[in-house]
């Protein structure tokens, strides 16, 4: 009887993934006017492989580059899905067959699992296409910090740690780490009568200091 159990459970997962992808279509076509394609494309719609998951470019790369030669991968502010663009129409193809329902990145709890769902589109919307304009009042300072500087604020994040306290939550997609106060996500604010334990760290406080001696910031 074993078998037919086996084959009970695939064909409910099987469901389960088809009946995922079609909402996610939905969302996709609807909210984000995206056009999705029946037949294959050269360019993948990537879901849950964008900024927005905490996935970056270089991850996705080298996973889809198994599969052939890729134009680009375009990486979205504030998505959660990127775009694939191959040489050959193939190379898609196969890229979809294989890592459509991939898991990404497994989370503390399945709720976190990064799991990719892919779709066929045509073009990359315009509106969506990288843009080099700076926003306005942007003001970028070429090596502002140090590599000593950067190496000793990464020294302050947890890595790897299975414990969370007020100054360190677990996110969807995942994990930040607060100074100073506890960033309220329900009320998107903090409680300034609330302040963490620890403070600023003094490696932030030497930041800010610069900052302001370069007129960058007036006050902290």
């Amino acid at each position: 009887m074993a078998a037919p159990m086996d084959s009970n459970k695939s064909l409910h997962a099987l469901k389960k993934f088809e009946k995922k992808l079609r909402k996610i279509e939905k969302l996709l076509s609807s909210k984000e006017q995206m056009v999705i394609s029946k037949q294959p494309t050269r360019i993948l719609c990537v879901q849950n492989g964008g900024l927005e998951c905490n996935v970056s470019q270089s991850e996705l790369w080298p996973l889809f580059a198994a599969f052939g030669n890729i134009d680009g991968i375009v990486m979205i502010p504030r998505k959660s899905y990127s775009f694939v663009s191959f040489t050959d129409m193939t190379c898609a193809s196969q890229a979809l067959h294989h890592l459509n329902g991939h898991l990404l990145r497994e989370g503390r709890d399945p709720t976190q699992d990064v799991i990719l769902y892919l779709f066929y589109t045509e073009t990359v919307p315009s509106s969506m296409m990288p843009s080099s304009e700076k926003p306005a009042g942007l003001l970028i300072v070429e090596d502002f910090v140090s590599q000593e500087v950067e190496e000793n604020l990464l020294k302050l994040l947890p890595e790897g740690s299975e414990e969370t306290s007020k100054d360190t939550g677990v996110m969807k997609h995942r994990q930040v780490k607060h100074f100073g106060f506890e960033f309220k996500y329900d009320i998107n604010d903090v409680d300034v009568k609330n302040p963490l334990p620890d403070g600023i760290p003094h490696e932030c406080h030497d930041i800010l200091k610069r900052a302001q001696s370069l007129g960058l910031v007036d006050h902290y």
